[in-house]
């Protein structure tokens, strides 16, 4: 065992080059698996940090199941239970600090988001003390005092006196500082405490809490007295603090796997890339193996030695995959950490790496190392010492060769039986099935490209003479001979470019489907929009009077609002959107998939009815008449669904939508997120713009919005965020590159004595280059063919899943990515024959004519 390791690392050693090239495809398929899906955790910690809870020492925390607020007088019939010392009702809610509002820490960011927590200051001291460090405490302060942590302050450089402006449903309030706390125990340290009703007040929640904190008498049954609890307040409430951001999370598994799909597809490629390369690494030590098998080493000592080289690469590979996956995605939180805030108000997590994320890692990365080198291992061993010792022109093919001489007829037969079933798969509509006839596809062009290399070399090789005239007749008459290590390189690059053709289409199809949903759904000429997209996500709305104004101004015909809270629908976390079915289907429009779209809104203001969302409907089989039991803080009720759409706003989490009407009376929420307005025609909207900002001026939670701002907006961000695109794009990329470069350098190694023959007779080193050159474009466009073949079938099933999943996107066929995976193509073709063509042309003559 020790020689075999001595003489593998003596072997890969002699042929760093190829050996860092080939470590580098595992590195970036380990990294893709390993990095990006370390980040999921992270995105779904900030999710659930949404709507923060501080907690504090208390016996028993009731919240509504729906996670939205209830009467207050619940606590107070609370309070008399046996065995309850104290009830106290709370208001706690996530502020979105708007730019102009939020303060600047110490750190120099401002702060987004804040943790208003509103106390029944004649009950909270028993059930949540607070240790006063100065000043004096809110039963003695006025209706507009605060107490905040000395940390906090400290890091916003307040003090005693000091005032904060604080978004409210009336457009700001300012809180004077009234005393400094010590740091609650259990709490994230951004929250201010103020009285319940003047957290009422700010939220626009009347007579409203959402959470009761309860400590027990000494002699009570905690688990008896928090049955009674319960019992008492009837369906609909649960013991522990409040959560949210659970509707996303199922948005976040499904990343997860395609990260995962897409780093398989480059281990994909790596795994040709090495059964490559040890192909070479036969061909090249044939004398070497036969020396071996002369002194006595058996078939097993043969297969062991390639073996412990697959295993030094893969563990190599997938180490240095850890560790750059782990960099990588590092890096790229900390790139979107400003847009993420910006677009969701949620500040990002610790990116976080499970045992399972790590066990998948290295097994595929080790594993794709160890099977890509198994066959060529398996072929050295056969090699008889005698054969292995006579000189001979390097013409080792492993087999592959007769790939296109024996066998033809099977081997078509298999092909087109593969393709069938790959069609068959397709037209059934199903993802799963679908997505199985994808692998049959590709299956079906690896059994058939050897034998279409000839016919394909052919006709791209007479467009090659237009540039290449004698090199390119030679490089013709190569690729033919070698069939099989052609269709290995080629088959290496379809998948490259299919991806990169896949990605192209998705992000064209989804383009335009976001484009034309914020049209339709956010169709108003003005816009009044909060700081974080997602409603529920700690916005603070605005009081009906804004709205009201807003109707009255000159040049606006038509107002609509948004208005939201959190439930659950069946179980299921959702976002619950209250809409005014006789204005909305004026300003704006909903994408409405099933049910009528001329009634549904009627429905909507009739009865107990709702809209559900594509993401809900899919992933719960939700259909037409079905109805859904929602937890309220009335109770739960029954809604029956008379519709399934989606908007823009509400594109990415389970999501229903019903009168603003119902909103209120089941779930006391009055307050408006979002207003649309359509201007009278013939008003000039500059002018008008100018009417309504001084009327949203005292409203710094929502931004205003002129005629296509938004959307212009939008745009923006998003091809600022294709820049991760692009890159990973840049990754898939990187193992075609090398599996190119990789064939071109064996093609040189094999045909050394030939080259030097070339030289011999007169070949300039000119004509050298430019024959390996011929031959990487006429692989580059091979490859490129089938590539933009598997590619487009891939990019639909990709749109078809998102589709599957609640994400309404149709197929755009993407031309720009045909040309530029073409373009991508080429190019690699011609980085990739830049060394081993230098490596050709300067061969020394000699030495060339007397290799074996």
């Amino acid at each position: 065992m020790t020689y075999r390791f001595r003489l593998a690392l003596r072997y890969l050693s002699e042929r760093r080059a190829r050996t860092i090239l080939t470590t580098l495809s595992i590195v970036v398929g380990v990294m893709l698996i390993f990095g990006l899906n370390g980040m999921v955790p992270a995105l779904e910690e900030s999710l659930r940090q949404s709507t923060m809870s501080a907690t504090s020492q208390v016996d028993l925390t009731v919240t509504s199941e729906s996670r939205g607020v209830f009467d207050e007088v619940l606590s107070q019939e609370v309070s008399r239970i046996p065995g309850v010392a104290v009830a106290a009702g709370l208001l706690v809610r996530v502020v979105a600090l708007p730019p102009d509002l939020a303060p600047t820490v110490e750190d120099g960011s401002q702060l987004g988001l804040l943790n208003i927590i509103g106390l029944d200051v004649e009950s909270a001291d028993g059930a949540r003390p607070l240790t006063l460090v100065a000043g004096r405490d809110l039963t003695t302060a006025g209706t507009e005092a605060m107490l905040i942590p000395v940390t906090l302050a400290d890091r916003m450089g307040l003090a005693m006196g000091d005032t904060l402006r604080l978004p409210a449903a009336d457009g700001t309030a300012e809180l004077s500082i009234v005393g400094l706390l010590a740091d609650p125990a259990g709490t994230s340290g951004d929250e201010v405490y103020v009285s319940l009703p003047v957290a009422q007040d700010l939220l626009e929640l009347p007579g409203r809490i959402n959470t009761i904190e309860i400590l027990f008498t000494a002699e009570a049954d905690p688990q008896a007295t928090t049955l009674a609890v319960l019992d008492q307040l009837g369906p609909g409430f649960k013991a522990g603090p409040l959560d949210s951001g659970t509707q996303f999370i199922a948005s976040l598994e499904i990343a997860g796997a395609v990260f995962t799909f897409f780093g398989v597809l480059v281990l994909a490629m790596a795994g040709f890339i090495i059964f490559n390369t040890f192909r070479t690494v036969v061909a090249e030590r044939r004398r070497d193996i036969g020396l071996l098998r002369a002194v006595g080493a058996s078939q097993r000592d043969v297969v062991g030695l390639m073996m412990i080289e697959s295993l030094l690469q893969g563990l190599a590979g997938t180490l240095l995959g850890l560790v750059a996956g782990y960099l990588f995605v590092q890096g790229l939180l900390a790139a979107m950490g400003q847009v993420w805030m910006q677009r969701v108000n949620f500040p990002l997590g610790e990116a976080r790496f499970s045992w399972q994320n790590l066990l998948v890692a290295v097994l595929l990365g080790v594993g794709v190392t160890l099977i890509g080198g198994l066959l060529p291992a398996i072929s050295a061993s056969r090699i008889s010492p005698i054969e292995a010792l006579r000189p001979s022109m390097a013409r080792f093919d492993n087999g592959a060769g007769s790939w296109a001489g024996n066998g033809q007829r099977s081997r078509i037969a298999w092909s087109f039986g593969l393709a069938a079933l790959a069609l068959l798969a397709l037209v059934t509509g199903n993802l799963a099935l679908a997505s199985l006839g994808l692998l049959l596809f590709l299956a079906a062009l690896v059994v058939v490209s050897p034998i279409l290399i000839t016919p394909i070399t052919n006709f791209f090789g007479r467009q090659l003479t237009l540039l290449y005239v004698r090199e390119g007749y030679l490089a013709q008459a190569n690729l033919n001979r070698q069939p099989g290590r052609a269709a290995v390189t080629v088959t290496a690059m379809m998948i490259g470019l299919a991806i990169l053709l896949a990605l192209t289409g998705m992000v064209t199809s989804v383009t335009t489907g976001v484009v034309g949903n914020i049209d339709r759904s956010l169709g108003g000429d003005f816009l009044l929009m909060p700081q974080s997209q997602v409603l529920s996500g700690g916005n603070v709305g605005a009081g009906p009077e804004l709205a009201e104004s807003l109707r009255g101004t000159p040049g606006i015909v038509a107002v609509t609002t948004l208005r939201a809270t959190n439930a659950q629908a069946n179980d299921v976390d959702v976002q619950v959107i209250g809409l005014d079915p006789d204005t909305y289907p004026v300003v704006a429009e909903m994408d409405i998939t099933a049910g009528d779209p001329e009634r549904v809104f009627w429905d909507l203001d009739t009865s107990r009815t709702l809209i559900v969302n594509t993401i809900y409907a899919s992933r719960n089989g939700t259909e037409l008449g079905d109805v859904l039991t929602l937890n309220t803080p009335e109770g739960p009720f029954a809604y029956e669904v008379v519709g399934v759409g989606s908007d823009y706003l509400n594109a990415q989490a389970s999501a229903v939508f019903m009168s603003q009407a119902n909103l209120e009376a089941d779930f006391g929420e009055t307050a408006d997120l979002l207003l649309m307005a359509d201007r009278e025609g013939g008003t000039d909207p500059d002018q008008l713009k100018s009417r309504i900002e001084a009327l949203a001026g005292e409203y710094p939670a929502l931004t205003l919005f002129g005629p296509g701002e938004y959307r212009d907006q939008i745009l923006r961000q998003g091809y600022g965020r294709l820049a991760i695109f692009y890159l990973m794009l840049a990754f898939v990329a990187v193992p075609s590159l090398i599996a190119l470069a990789n064939t071109l350098g064996i093609s040189v190694i094999e045909r050394t004595r030939e080259i030097g023959v070339l030289r011999a007779v007169g070949a300039s080193r000119k004509q050298v280059r430019r024959l390996i050159t011929a031959e990487s474009l006429l692989m580059a466009a091979m490859g490129i063919a089938f590539g933009i073949v598997a590619g487009v079938w891939l990019g639909f099933l990709l749109v078809q899943g998102l589709n599957v999943f609640g994400y309404p996107a149709n197929y755009s066929f993407p031309w720009s990515g045909v040309l530029l995976s073409a373009i991508v193509g080429l190019i690699m073709a011609l980085l990739a024959a830049l060394l081993p063509a230098r490596q050709a042309a300067r061969m020394n003559i000699v030495k060339a004519l007397q290799y074996e």
